[in-house]
């Protein structure tokens, strides 16, 4: 067996950068330290700066008041609120109790909508990280299957070509399972294949390697046409399957065929690959059934009244009253632009799913379950002798 190359110490974000794809195919001698794939997967992961839940200052820095959604309402919320200032100065405030008293009616309504928005949001992005979730899991029990299989068929007998091309079947399984997971995310993300990261770029070349050129070329050509290639990806995973329930070569018959089919019908005919159905399934729900437009409009009415009635709120606070309405106001439009961004968790926002991280992770550990199997100078020319 080949010895899990992991070195003691990590490696710098230039080794990771130059870094030969982590999925190798067959034939090939580079071998990736394990732990530089996991310091791979790692450093995409856009949560570890911020430590929210840690430090205060890095969680601050999340709200970000460049976006149009925030920096347009807070202008204008800051404008009124001067405006009402200078007019509380020359006239008096007294004329100003009867919007105060409207904005009573409006906050106590607007409170229970905002809560009730992001809770239904929060619980959607919750759902499509359970959905990734169980990508991972049924991805991993997939490949570790195909292994156990391969390993189990070489054991009873399988050997010389027949043995190698055994292990290329379960690289191939474990090709398509990355190979799910990337236009998985793509189909998400409506990535621009000519914009495509490094990180992203990586998991294609190792894609090329593993199931070759022509299939990841016709892949593409078909996300380029607007087919639905996850769900092609998961059809061509049920035949890499059948194959490798075949054993070696003889279609489950003989020694090594019946050794390996016991192993081999778990990964064919058990719960996985349909856990993989319903996640393709469950996140196009997500995508294309967002909250019903007509609460969110009801919302948004509530939160700009209440906004636009804020200023005579505490309008005798003086000049006071201008900051007070600035942060009450960044607090209400923050909660609904977090409430959207949870929504559909599948994109480049703070709060949204790092999906490409998931995607270097699972291949990480699918390059791992690999590394499990023999090498091709490890006594695979010759079949083992019987005794």
């Amino acid at each position: 067996m080949r010895a899990l190359n992991e070195g003691p110490t990590s490696p710098t974000s230039t080794e990771i950068r130059g870094a030969a794809p982590l999925l190798r195919g067959a034939g090939e001698s580079e071998d990736i330290p394990l732990q530089q794939r996991r310091c791979a997967a790692g450093s995409l992961d856009k949560w570890s700066g911020h430590a929210t839940a840690r430090h205060w200052l890095p969680g601050l820095s999340l709200i970000r008041l460049s976006r149009p959604f925030l920096y347009q309402p807070l202008a204008c919320v800051t404008v009124l609120s001067l405006l009402v200032t200078f007019l509380g100065a020359e006239y008096g405030y007294a004329t100003l109790d009867v919007a105060a008293d409207i904005s009573l009616g409006v906050g106590t309504p607007l409170a229970l909508l905002l809560a009730f928005r992001l809770n239904i949001s929060y619980t959607r992005w919750l759902e499509g990280r359970t959905l990734w979730g169980k990508l991972v899991e049924s991805s991993r029990s997939i490949v570790s299957t195909a292994v156990s299989a391969t390993l189990a068929a070489q054991s009873d007998g399988c050997g010389g070509e027949e043995a190698r091309a055994t292990q290329e079947r379960a690289r191939e399984v474990a090709g398509w399972c990355v190979a799910f997971a990337y236009y998985l995310r793509g189909r998400l993300h409506d990535d621009d294949p000519a914009e495509a990261t490094p990180a992203v770029q990586q998991l294609r070349d190792a894609l090329e390697r593993l199931l070759g050129a022509r299939a990841v070329d016709e892949l593409e050509a078909a996300r380029a046409a607007g087919r639905n290639v996850p769900l092609r990806v998961l059809c061509r995973l049920r035949g890499s399957a059948s194959r490798l329930l075949r054993g070696c070569g003889g279609g489950g018959a003989g020694p090594a065929g019946s050794a390996s089919a016991l192993l081999a019908s778990e990964l064919l005919v058990g719960a996985r690959d349909e856990e993989l159905f319903g996640t393709l399934s469950g996140c196009e729900r997500l995508t294309s059934t967002p909250t019903p437009p007509g609460y969110v409009a009801i919302l948004r009415s509530a939160l700009l009244a209440f906004l636009v009635l804020l200023p005579f709120i505490v309008a005798e606070l003086g000049l006071v009253e201008v900051p007070v309405c600035l942060l009450t106001s960044l607090i209400l439009l923050g909660i609904e632009d977090v409430a959207v961004q949870l929504e559909v968790p599948f994109g480049d926002d703070e709060n949204d799913l790092p999906l490409a991280h998931y995607c270097v992770a699972l291949e990480a550990d699918l390059a791992e379950l690999l590394d499990l199997l023999p090498a091709p100078d490890d006594g695979l020319a010759e079949p083992p002798k019987n005794a």
